[in-house]
């Protein structure tokens, strides 16, 4: 496999055509002018180079085997003409192994080019010293010691061009990855702003319809009931002063219904305030101005309401308090809210009058449609002069959409 850096083939295209140009002149300059050789060590020099320059032209990397094989032929060339002049010729041999290490990983090409390379110097070595017993054997190490280097040198080069390149390509997806995470976490984060504000809103249109359901309720009979002040208040004035009395009653439930239910409504461009702070102003203005007295009492984080829940334990602290005080004539009431990890409680009791047999109404029924959706559960009961109670379950782990309503004997009163 080819591996190789730009700035690598740089740096070692103009080392390997320095080096032939350098150890050519070595070669030719102390021949004769009449010694062929000085011929030959020309053209091989010139053919050492042409082929640098093609083994490291793009077009001809895929005959870079060739090419290294060429090199290797005109560096034997190079042996066997100057066996009698050292070891110099290793130092081509040496260049040689450079560039074929840092070219080839395949352990086959790199095998056969050492191979190649002991079947020639070892008879060349075992020639000089038969030719020339005063050959320095420590000089003949010393450049073979220098081919070695080069082996190694270039399969290191091989190697961190690898590495290299592996980091070039980790760092990409690394980059593409926290590109992608980006994106996710500002979809996410958009996505968690439209639940939020759809969830508002649903709430909104809530409580605008629980208003007109109930205060249009109070409203369509207190017109009605005007229209009886009107006509009996010339022709009897007892009844006409008990119709009065009745208009000033609903508008009286009227304004309280729409005070309370207002509470609830956020503008959509205002800072959503802290639940237990709303919690604590609802329960204070109510009793204010109905003059019950209202204990609220807290276990656990609030932290674990979930938003979407808040409205709703809102609206029914609401509601139940409403009820306690319209229908039960409470004095007293009694909030526990209890958050855990898994789950969010919330118990209403008061000491009302209590009735032994509950008929859901309206407000009950709308309890339950509220805590239903958010898959929770509802229950309530009562007994005669023993107050009501309210108790709500939401579940962070397990939601069940079958609400869960008990009331003990007949429906006989509205709530």
């Amino acid at each position: 496999m080819l591996m190789q850096t730009e700035n690598s083939l740089n740096v070692m295209a103009i080392t390997r055509v320095g080096m032939f140009i350098i150890l050519g002149l070595v070669y030719y300059i102390p021949l004769a002018s009449s010694d062929l050789r000085k011929t030959a060590v020309i053209i091989i020099t010139i053919l050492l180079i042409v082929n640098h320059f093609l083994q490291f032209h793009d077009p001809f990397q895929k005959w870079n085997m060739l090419f290294s094989w060429l090199d290797f032929a005109f560096i034997t060339a190079f042996a066997f003409m100057f066996v009698d002049g050292g070891a110099l010729y290793l130092i081509y041999y040496g260049v040689l192994a450079v560039t074929v290490f840092l070219q080839f990983d395949k352990k086959s090409i790199l095998y056969s080019f050492i191979a190649a390379f002991l079947v020639i110097w070892l008879p060349l070595l075992l020639f000089s010293y038969i030719s020339s017993p005063s050959s320095n054997i420590f000089v003949d190490l010393v450049s073979f010691m220098f081919v070695v280097h080069g082996a190694i040198v270039g399969g290191l080069i091989r190697k961190l061009n690898i590495t290299r390149e592996e980091l070039e390509i980790q760092y990409d997806k690394l980059s593409h990855s926290h590109t992608a995470l980006q994106d996710v976490h500002g979809q996410l984060q958009d996505y968690a702003k439209q639940v939020e504000q759809l969830t508002m809103i649903r709430e909104r249109n809530k409580i605008a319809r629980d208003i007109h359901d109930t205060v249009g309720h109070k409203m369509t009979a207190l017109l009605i009931q005007l229209r009886v002040a009107k006509e009996t208040i010339t022709r009897d004035m007892s009844k006409s002063q008990q119709t009065v009395q009745l208009c000033e009653e609903l508008a009286e439930h009227a304004l309280q219904e729409i005070r309370m239910s207002v509470r609830a409504i956020q503008d959509e461009s205002e800072e959503y305030s802290s639940f237990i702070d709303t919690l604590r102003t609802l329960i204070f203005d109510f009793s204010q101005s109905t003059g019950m007295d209202i204990s609220l009492s807290i276990e656990g984080d609030p932290v674990l309401v979930s938003t979407s829940w808040q409205p709703v334990l809102l609206r029914i602290t609401q509601e139940s308090l409403t009820n306690a005080k319209r229908h039960g004539s409470a004095t007293e009431c009694y909030i526990q809210l209890t958050c855990q990890t898994d789950e969010v409680m919330l118990s209403i009791r008061d000491n009302g009058k209590g009735n032994a047999a509950i008929e859901p109404g309206f407000g009950l029924r709308n309890m339950v449609e509220r805590v239903t959706e958010l898959g929770g559960t509802i229950k309530y009961k009562s007994e005669e002069d023993s107050g009501f109670t309210v108790k709500v379950t939401l579940s962070t782990k397990k939601m069940s959409w079958r609400a869960s309503v008990k009331h003990d004997n007949k429906a006989v009163s509205s709530r």
